[in-house]
């Protein structure tokens, strides 16, 4: 089992690379596996390759216990000096909108603003107020890393990692948003926001990779008291498409849920 982000950072660029004379020609279906990232016929044949594969049963094997490696590590590295997994994903396809989600790819990457305490003040049964929370949004292209603004260009295989600041604890859910399709991108392969804690750029365990796009796209954020259905959330983007301006989205019709909105252009 790798030890550190850098041994975890190298099994799995091995993993995704060229297989080795004499490997398992499979170590994409291996990652896709482990991140969950497969229907469950296609999961359940895998586990039956698994099963007869040496080399894909000593791999997953070793991707025990990595997600307490991430967690436990994040909290220990300075944001300044964050760097985030450089994966190149395939692109298994999600139906017609224009984002690939990974779970493997957990993004640590360094934000602009300086990073303040947590707020631990338990969240009330209503929102205090508008604006008590804020998505970030970084972007990783060609070895550089930045952080993304509303409004901003984003390009095809462009890596995106989920951030956010909240003064109270409460329920999020982050969609991928075009004229199209909804895409959840944070909780992954959830059907309800998840809990989150206050506190000030903190890492989703959640990106995103950037298939090519036309139109009109969006990061749409919801944070409430309460959780909401991704259903709901989805049915929220498609009434706040505004048909009389061009790439817009009106104000969401949720009691007490705070939306966020950022734009991107193609």
């Amino acid at each position: 089992m790798p030890n550190t982000l850098e041994e975890l950072e190298t099994m799995v660029s091995d993993l995704m690379a060229a297989p080795n004379a004499g490997r398992c020609d499979r170590g994409v279906d291996l990652c896709r596996y482990v991140a969950g990232d497969m229907e469950k016929e296609e999961s359940a044949a895998f586990s039956q390759h698994i099963s007869s594969c040496s080399d894909c049963s000593d791999d997953v094997a070793s991707f025990h216990g990595v997600g307490s490696l991430w967690n436990a590590h994040t909290p220990a590295v300075p944001w300044w000096r964050q760097a985030m997994l450089g994966i190149q994903w395939p692109r298994w396809a999600f139906a017609s909108a224009a984002v690939l989600t990974a779970s493997l790819a957990l993004f640590l990457v360094p934000l602009d603003n300086n990073v303040g305490n947590d707020n631990k003040e338990q969240h009330s049964r209503t929102l205090h107020a508008k604006g008590s929370w804020q998505l970030h949004v970084a972007v990783e292209r060609r070895g550089e890393t930045f952080r993304f603004h509303d409004g901003m260009k984003l390009e095809t295989n462009d890596k995106l990692g989920l951030f956010y600041s909240a003064q109270y604890d409460g329920y999020l859910m982050v969609l991928y948003v075009d004229a199209v399709e909804e895409v959840v991108l944070f909780p992954g392969h959830g059907e309800r926001s998840a809990t989150v804690s206050a506190g000030q750029e903190v890492r989703l365990a959640a990106g995103a990779l950037l298939s090519e796009g036309s139109g009109c796209e969006w990061v749409v954020g919801f944070f409430s008291p309460a959780p909401i259905g991704l259903e709901e959330a989805k049915a929220a983007c498609r009434e706040m498409l505004d048909p009389n301006v061009s790439c817009a989205l009106t104000r969401a019709r949720l009691p007490e849920v705070d939306t966020q909105v950022l734009r991107v252009e193609r």
